[in-house]
């Protein structure tokens, strides 16, 4: 078993250790599907803990001699976010567990969050709305010209809070990430991961355009291209899992 803690959190060696034996009081559990997301409290602190679920026979020798793991690669793109000034949890310490000489599965610690996603903005009041989504077209348009892609940008991995008249923001779910990327098709991929409607992402795409001084033109011919080829591709994989009979 490998684990890293971070300098910072090294007074809490004990509880990380006792992750894999499951020798913790979950408060809440977030997610049970794929991963198992959990917010835990230590002495005064809140946690996440997050548990990827054991991969495929051919991941796991993937990940025990050519890729990094999903838990270790969150927690050192979590430290290279914050050198460039984007926002994310706090990174703890990653957990890589074998099996058999193989990877097995990985945990990923992190400070909690104590913000809304994106999601919930729908409560807030329309003139509210609009700002925090200007601001966020702003923010995305800065993430990209400093050549930082998240390859997984659905409104669910992105918190906001408002500090003295101004919208934060902050990302999660960071395993897949590109940087040094400048590539438009990177950029209206993640845009489509937002998942809106045909008039909202034309309308986002303009205001984004404007901003990095881009052709509107140009960058929508892409965003539609890769919707299409998401759809298909989305298609074609449904008939895939009909046809076999898988869930």
């Amino acid at each position: 078993m490998k684990i890293r803690i971070h300098p910072e959190f090294a007074g809490y060696e004990q509880f990380i250790k006792s992750i894999p034996e499951g020798k913790y009081t979950p408060v809440e559990v977030y997610c049970n599907l794929r991963n198992t997301v959990t917010k835990v409290e230590v002495n005064g602190k809140t946690f996440v803990i997050k548990k990827y679920k054991i991969p495929t026979l051919f991941n796991r020798f993937v990940y025990t001699w050519i890729r990094k793991s999903k838990a270790r690669r969150s927690f050192e793109y979590a430290d290279r976010l914050l050198s460039y000034g984007v926002e994310t949890a706090l990174p703890v310490a990653y957990i890589e567990e074998r099996k058999g000489g193989l990877f097995n599965t990985g945990y990923f610690v992190s400070e909690y969050l104590p913000y809304p996603v994106l999601p919930k903005s729908i409560e807030l009041e329309e003139e509210e709305r609009k700002t925090l989504e200007q601001q966020f077209i702003e923010f995305t348009a800065c993430l990209h010209e400093i050549k930082i892609i998240h390859k997984d940008y659905n409104p669910n991995n992105v918190f906001y809070y408002k500090v003295e008249g101004k919208y934060h923001f902050a990302l999660v779910d960071i395993n897949r990430m590109d940087f040094g990327k400048n590539n438009l098709t990177l950029w209206m991929q993640a845009v489509n991961q937002l998942r809106m409607g045909v008039g909202e992402s034309v309308g986002f795409v303009e205001k984004y355009a404007r901003i990095r001084n881009l052709d509107v033109v140009t960058c929508l011919i892409v965003l539609f291209k890769n919707r299409r080829d998401r759809q298909r591709r989305e298609k074609t994989k449904l008939i895939f899992k009909k046809i076999f009979g898988i869930r």
